[in-house]
C-alpha cells in the first residue's frame, strides 16, 4: 500500500527523532497499520500534538472515529484504508483543522479516563 502512496504522494518513515513536534507539525496524519495490540506511544504523541490517526484495530485507541480524531480499522479491510487516506488528501482546511483540535481533546480525555 505504501508503495503504491509513493508514487501519488510523499511518504515519509522516521526512526527515533529528538525533534518530534517538527516531525508531526510537517505530516498530516499518523499512519499505523500495527500487527499485534499496541499502546503506541507514537499515536499518544500523534494525538497531543493535534494530529489524527490512522490505525489498525488492534491498539485501545479503537474509538477515536467516535470522537472526529482519525480511524481505526481491521488490516483486512485494506480498501478502506485507501478511501480513508484519499479522504484524508481531498479534505479541505476547515475540516482537517476541526480534526486536529479533536485529536487532542480525545487524547487529553482518554488519558484522563478511568476507564483507561
Amino acid at each position: 500500500m505504501l508503495d503504491e502512496l509513493k508514487n501519488k504522494h510523499s511518504v515519509n518513515y522516521y526512526g527515533y527523532h529528538e525533534d518530534k513536534q517538527h516531525i508531526f507539525h510537517n505530516n498530516h496524519l499518523l499512519f499505523l497499520p500495527t500487527l499485534d495490540e499496541n499502546f503506541g506511544h507514537v499515536i499518544v504523541e500523534s494525538f497531543l500534538h493535534f494530529r489524527p490517526c490512522l490505525l489498525s484495530n488492534n491498539t485501545p485507541w479503537n474509538d477515536n472515529e467516535l470522537y472526529n480524531a482519525g480511524y481505526s480499522i481491521s488490516l483486512d479491510k485494506k480498501y478502506r484504508f485507501k478511501k480513508i487516506l484519499k479522504n484524508f488528501f481531498l479534505m479541505d482546511q476547515y475540516k482537517f483543522d476541526k480534526v486536529c483540535l479533536a485529536s487532542k481533546k480525545y487524547a487529553l480525555d482518554k488519558l484522563k479516563s478511568s476507564d483507561y
